[in-house]
């Protein structure tokens, strides 16, 4: 503080606005000086809080984003895994019991990470934006911006840049992401019928194919010919006993896969089917 009774001058971060030019009378005593929002009197002296200077505002916008970014990174992992938990327990399900590899377990765990991506990102963005600000706002951040001279209006850049980018992950992942991924998707589950199915013909063995799904065959020729098939389907409410079943008898079929299409097919020749529904009775 440097001052000599009226004509004295007080820096405290901002700019002096009593002095000698200043009608000020008396040391308690009202400026006739006009006061603006932020201002401060100090012993019958008017202090106007400097703003920040560029480089100031490139900290704090600096500062901002990288909150944003830090809050958006956690929540994303959060939520996306919370999307994909009756995923990953489905699919926990076919490597326990239907034998497939872990290998083809995270490759159709990361086909379906896209389509996750697009329901999950608007709504992480929105809440990052809500949770950085409110931190700022728990910790007095804004009050202490709004002491310095700085408007509010200074933190809307971050926050559209934030969206933006944001935006562009969402677009991304619709468009780029998730068509490839469905693709891969359908590739892979193609290879994984087909060599399952190949492999659970094996002649005089009762094996399950699909979820209540039975298949028996009886003999199998070197050319891939299935001699005596059998089929027994039940279908019901999970976990409880079944309410309609289906039995197929075919003399003879085969396994017809079509990379192109992406589809496994059995052709059965010279087969009879029964269902059963046992609130209709037998057909």
């Amino acid at each position: 503080m440097r001052g000599n009774g009226a004509q004295g001058q007080l820096r405290a971060g901002g700019r002096a606005v009593g002095s000698a030019a200043a009608p000020c009378s008396g040391l308690f005593k009202k400026c006739s000086v006009r006061q603006k929002s932020g201002d401060l009197l100090v012993a019958g002296l008017l202090l106007r809080p400097r703003p920040l200077k560029i480089k100031g505002m490139r900290i704090l916008r600096g500062y901002l984003l990288r909150e944003l970014l830090l809050v958006f990174a956690a929540s994303l992992a959060i939520i996306t895994v919370l999307f994909m938990s009756q995923r990953i327990i489905q699919l926990t399900e076919y490597a326990v019991n239907r034998g497939i590899g872990p290998a083809y377990i995270a490759l159709l765990l990361a086909y379906h990470l896209p389509k996750v991506l697009a329901i999950v990102v608007p709504i992480v963005t929105l809440f990052s934006i809500i949770l950085a600000v409110g931190r700022l706002s728990s910790d007095h951040e804004i009050v202490a911006l709004k002491s310095s001279g700085v408007s509010l209006a200074r933190l809307v850049p971050p926050a559209l840049l934030f969206s933006a980018l944001a935006s562009l992950l969402g677009l991304f992942a619709t468009q780029v992401l998730i068509p490839g991924a469905a693709r891969a998707s359908g590739e892979l589950t193609f290879r994984i019928v087909k060599t399952r199915t190949e492999a659970a013909a094996q002649p005089g063995t009762f094996v399950s194919l699909l979820r209540n799904l039975t298949f028996y065959v009886r003999d199998k020729k070197p050319d891939g010919e299935l001699i005596g098939v059998l089929l027994s389907e039940e279908r019901g409410p999970q976990n409880q006993v079944w309410v309609r079943r289906r039995v197929v008898i075919a003399e003879s079929g085969r396994f017809v896969h079509d990379p192109a299409a992406l589809e496994n097919e059995l052709w059965l020749v010279n087969g009879v089917m029964v269902s059963e529904d046992k609130k209709a009775g037998r057909d």
